[in-house]
């Protein structure tokens, strides 16, 4: 597959976010801002820097907050954001497609009800996570490996230190550890449009079908060996903050 020619991405954006607390009570994840703009914003941003030219973004909880943020700010906030990189090549805009489905509705209902707009082969990214993502490294080893999907696998921030003890005795304190830590799928997926003849249950979620039939299809993984930050809670939108403050490209 040539790089030009894969144009198309999914953004799954339909989850509740309710361990966000009352940070989506009146808003959507996605609106939650990294700086002084939207997740969605940088994704969108990533998305055209990658040459990305069309978006699917499956919704359900609050799509009409991202339905109209889509349509009326997005594009100038992706701009501002381009600025503040300091990157002046000039990107096409993607065009932005909404898909709305209910809150509870699997990511295999999200991607099957796209399924006629896909090309042959489509990335499927997940919403509320920053990483950078390395599309070219992704189509490589898809078109080597003739895939039927390919994921982008992280590493994630150990939270605690682990303690070795004998009896009440400390004899070991290890202290973070990042290479002591498993690999995990972090939501970059290159994928064949041919797999999803495979889905016979629309109801079983994507990642749960991929990981209890990887053995039967060609399924491989990229290693992501930088930045990784999933948005899970609010000490993780914290940490995005600071992360930006320090340094704009760890994942642009």
């Amino acid at each position: 597959m040539n790089l030009k020619k894969n144009k198309q991405a999914i953004i799954l954006a339909g989850g509740l976010s309710s361990r966000m607390g009352p940070l989506t009570r009146d808003k959507h994840k996605t609106m939650l801002k990294v700086g002084s703009y939207p997740i969605l914003a940088h994704l969108y941003t990533q998305l055209r820097i990658n040459n990305i030219l069309e978006i699917f973004i499956s919704t359900g909880h609050k799509s009409n907050v991202i339905s109209s943020y889509c349509n009326n700010k997005i594009k100038n906030d992706s701009d501002m954001i381009l600025n503040i990189l300091k990157n002046k090549k000039k990107f096409k805009y993607p065009v932005i497609s909404i898909s709305k489905l209910k809150s509870n509705s699997s990511t295999t209902e999200r991607v099957i009800k796209i399924k006629k707009k896909l090309n042959d082969s489509f990335f499927l990214i997940y919403a509320d996570t920053l990483l950078k993502p390395k599309v070219k490294d992704l189509l490589n080893l898809y078109n080597k490996k003739k895939a039927d999907i390919v994921l982008t696998i992280s590493r994630p921030t150990p939270r605690f230190g682990t303690i070795k003890l004998k009896e009440s005795k400390i004899l070991n304190f290890s202290e973070k550890n990042l290479k002591n830590e498993p690999w995990v799928n972090s939501g970059w997926f290159l994928i064949s449009k041919v797999l999803l003849k495979r889905f016979t249950s629309k109801k079983l979620n994507f990642e749960d079908y991929l990981f209890t039939n990887c053995k039967k299809i060609k399924a491989f993984a990229l290693k992501n060996k930088s930045f990784y930050l999933p948005i899970d809670h609010v000490h993780d939108l914290e940490k995005a903050n600071i992360f930006w403050k320090r340094n704009k490209k760890l994942w642009l």
